[in-house]
Formats: structure tokens, C-alpha cells, sequence
């Protein structure tokens, strides 16, 4: 362990965190900020406010639902506390000055006339490439010291498990008077695929995998959550059909939306709940809808979507309404994709799909133009990208960095494409465009990369 390290944050440092050396030879990090509001505001009565609710409540259907409203919530809560654990470590430690110094290091390496020759750090940049190391792994052991001493956290988590343990017992009494048997509860189970266990599991997450079945049929004999068990519990549910049910109002199917999409996208919990909350504010919205239609839709999609819209304000019948409300949804998820596919194009800094283990705003040459644009607060466009590193480059580079930032489009396709909103890129049009592009910004026709040669081992059907 770097001693620098031990000495920065010595005990009775200003920084709040505290690295002491035991016995043993390991470090123990500790955040003696205590209950200070570094984490921004403290959701904890909203937790209480919710135990007393279901602690009053008599009806066992009511109160079932509101234990499953108490987990998802907690779940979330305990989410964004790890993840910004690790931001505040990252922040204590300087990572985010280590990583620009390493890049412009690079840069000024990747300047000098003998570098090809070489192509390898100079002694600072090696330097700096190794504290960067040590920091990162520091920033992992000091995210768990500050998570292992969050006292807000550990404080509502000891709260709410142990209620949620007494309120399960008592839950569970009333059921077995109801009938609910092991057997019974093992036929549930024995129905479940992987799509159900899993939204079983982001709804409960602190429940041990082997009693998902229990809670399987519980929520099955509840008749206040009959709408929603047919939807989680269905057998032939696949991942969009949960997000579906999410943005049709299916409480007990956003903790599933919400941890997948996190994952899959690589968002945070908090930004894919806004996402949620914009395209069901679409589908709430007819006017807001139509609006926001206009620029993403196809006229034939427009006068589909003003067809629906009218059909919708005459008809009386409950099962259209709900056949037009499941094509609202899916009009509205169509344009939310349309947005995320323009968003993909109009901003390449949102890309966080590496190659080689590489980002694209770590390549040295890029370094300065991302700077630049972060600067300003404006996006960069694939066609600056483009310009900027091909378009720029010496004659005998240029395919050599075609290729890679071909590499880079196809990455981050594919990781936009792997989602729950299914395909938000049209690969055959971007494959057309980043092939002009390369078009444009090389001077020959043989300094070209063939775009299939990037694109091997991806199904025909796809292309």
C-alpha cells in the first residue's frame, strides 16, 4: 500500500476519511464524517413514514402491497448510496486530475519525432499511469470503508430489514391461516423462469433466492395484486414486457425495469427512472405525445398516431381503451428510441463502450477536442469525431484510426442496441454513414478499411 496514501489521510485529516495500517498488515479506511449530509438529502422519513403506514394496517392485501412499495424503494435507495460511495472516493483521491494528466502525458509522448520508434511511456507518463493504478484500487477499498460506515445507510437498513423480518412473520401467519402450504409454495415456484426471478429479486432484494418461492405465492393469493402477479409471475414474460408493464403503471415491474436497464445501459438507477417518468409522461400526455411525434416520426407513423389519438376520445369501450393505451406505450417507447438514436449520433461523449480498454475521450489525439467541447457544454457530433481524428491525421494514419473509431461506432451500437428498449440503432444506416464518413475524411480510396472487415461475426440478418 502506497504510503502517500496513509499519510494523505492520516487520522485528524480535513478530509473526513481516515486510512489507518492494523496489525495485520491491511487498511482499514473509516468515514468519520459521521451523519454529515454528504450524500445530499437523507430519504429516511419517507422509509418510516411508509413502516408506520404498514404497520397500521389491518388488511392483509394492503399491507402486502405496501411491504413490496417499502423493499423497492430501499433497493433503489441502497443503490445510489454504493454508487455514489464510489464517486466520493473517486473525488477524495483525485482520480478524475490523474486520469486528464495521463492523457495529456500521452499526448506529449505521442509528439515527439523518435516516439515511433519506441511507442511506450515515458518515465513520467509510466509514472503516472502507475499511481493512476494504485489510486483506482484505492478508491475501490475507500468506496467500502465509506459504504461499511455510511451511519444514514446502516442505520435505515437495520430499520428496515429488521421490520421487514417482524412484518414478514406476522404476513406469514395470516397466510398459512389462508392455506398457503410448502408444497404450494414449491408449485409456484416450480412455473418460474429466470425474467420472473429476477423481478422477484429486484423487488426483494435482501430475500435469500430460495424463498422467492413463498413470495411467489403470496403474491399470487393477494387479490389486491392479482393485476400485477399476472404480469411478473407470467411464465411467458419477456424482459419488454416488463418495461411495458412499468410505463402501463405495474408498480411491482419498475424495480426489475429499473436495476436491468442500469445494468444493460450502464446508467444509474436515478437516470433510468427519469427516462421512465419522461415516456410515461408521453403516454399520460396526447398533446405532449403528438408534439414530440412530429420530429421523430414518419408522416405514414404521424397519421397513425392521429388515427389513434382520435380513436381514443370516441370510444367508450374498456377494451380499447386499453388496446390504444398498450399503443401509446409503444408509440411512446418508438419516439423515446428515435431520441436515443439522435442522441447517439449528436453526442459521442455519452459513449462508454471501450476497445481494447480503451474510451474513446482516453485516446491522447482526442483529448484536447473533448476537453474543448466539455469546455463549451456542447455535444460532439460522430462527423467531428470523424473529422477531428481521421480527417486530421497524417496520410498513413488515416486507416489505422478509421478502423478504430469504426471499432468504437460498432461497440457502442451494439451496447445501445442491448437494452430493454431493443433496437435503437439502425446498424445497416449507421454502417452507410460512418462509411461516408470515412469516405470524407481519407484522401484515397486505398487507405479505406472494408466496413465489413469491423463487422465480422455479426449475424447477416442484423446487417
Amino acid at each position: 500500500m502506497d504510503a502517500n496514501f496513509l499519510n494523505s489521510y492520516a487520522p485528524g485529516n480535513p478530509s473526513g476519511i481516515e486510512a489507518t495500517q492494523q496489525p495485520d498488515g491491511r487498511i482499514l479506511v473509516t468515514n468519520v464524517l459521521g451523519k454529515q449530509n454528504t450524500f445530499g438529502q437523507d430519504p429516511g422519513l419517507n422509509f418510516y413514514n411508509k413502516m408506520d403506514l404498514i404497520q397500521k394496517e389491518k388488511d392483509l392485501d394492503a399491507k402486502q402491497k405496501l411491504m413490496a412499495e417499502l423493499e423497492s424503494d430501499f433497493s433503489v435507495y441502497n443503490t445510489e448510496r454504493l454508487q455514489r460511495a464510489q464517486s466520493l472516493a473517486e473525488e477524495k483521491l483525485g482520480l478524475a486530475n490523474l486520469r486528464q494528466q495521463l492523457l495529456e502525458n500521452e499526448q506529449l509522448d505521442k509528439s515527439d519525432p523518435k516516439y515511433h520508434l519506441y511507442r511506450s511511456d515515458s518515465p513520467i507518463t509510466a509514472q503516472i499511469r502507475e499511481r493512476l493504478r494504485v489510486a483506482e484500487m484505492q478508491s475501490y477499498q475507500m468506496a467500502e470503508g465509506i459504504v461499511k460506515t455510511d451511519i444514514d445507510r446502516m442505520r435505515h437498513g437495520s430499520a428496515v430489514g429488521s421490520f421487514i423480518k417482524i412484518q414478514e412473520r406476522l404476513i406469514g401467519e395470516m397466510l398459512r391461516k389462508q392455506g398457503i402450504s410448502v408444497e404450494e409454495a414449491e408449485r409456484f415456484g416450480s412455473s418460474l423462469t429466470d425474467t420472473n426471478r429476477a423481478a422477484l429479486k429486484a423487488l426483494y432484494p435482501d430475500t435469500p433466492d430460495e424463498q422467492l418461492n413463498i413470495k411467489a405465492a403470496q403474491i399470487a393469493k393477494t387479490p389486491a395484486l392479482k393485476h400485477e402477479a399476472q404480469v411478473i409471475l407470467d411464465p411467458g414474460a419477456k424482459p419488454e414486457d416488463m418495461l411495458t408493464a412499468a410505463i402501463a403503471g405495474v408498480g411491482m415491474a419498475e424495480p426489475y425495469v429499473v436495476r436491468q436497464q442500469a445494468l444493460t445501459a450502464g446508467q444509474s438507477p436515478s437516470v433510468v427512472q427519469q427516462e421512465l417518468k419522461t415516456i410515461k409522461g408521453l403516454v399520460e400526455d396526447p398533446a405532449k405525445l403528438k408534439d414530440v411525434a412530429g420530429r421523430y416520426l414518419s408522416k405514414d407513423e404521424k397519421e397513425a398516431l392521429n388515427l389513434m389519438l382520435g380513436q381514443e376520445m370516441l370510444t367508450k369501450s374498456k377494451e380499447d381503451l386499453q388496446r390504444i393505451k398498450l399503443q401509446k406505450i409503444e408509440t411512446a417507447v418508438r419516439v423515446f428510441k428515435r431520441f436515443k438514436a439522435r442522441e447517439f449520433e449528436k453526442d459521442v461523449s455519452r459513449w462508454t463502450e471501450t476497445v481494447d480498454g480503451q474510451r474513446l475521450s482516453q485516446i491522447p489525439e482526442l483529448a484536447e477536442t473533448f476537453a474543448s467541447y466539455a469546455h463549451k457544454q456542447r455535444p460532439m457530433e460522430i462527423s467531428t469525431l470523424f473529422s477531428e481524428y481521421v480527417g486530421n491525421a497524417p496520410k498513413e494514419q488515416k486507416a489505422s484510426r478509421a478502423a478504430l473509431l469504426q471499432k468504437f461506432v460498432f461497440a457502442n451500437a451494439q451496447k445501445a442496441n442491448s437494452t430493454l428498449y431493443g433496437e435503437v440503432v439502425d446498424l445497416p444506416t449507421l454502417q452507410k454513414k460512418t462509411q461516408a464518413l470515412i469516405l470524407h475524411n481519407t484522401s484515397t480510396a486505398d487507405t479505406i478499411t472494408p466496413w465489413n472487415q469491423q463487422w465480422q461475426g455479426v449475424p447477416l440478418n442484423v446487417l
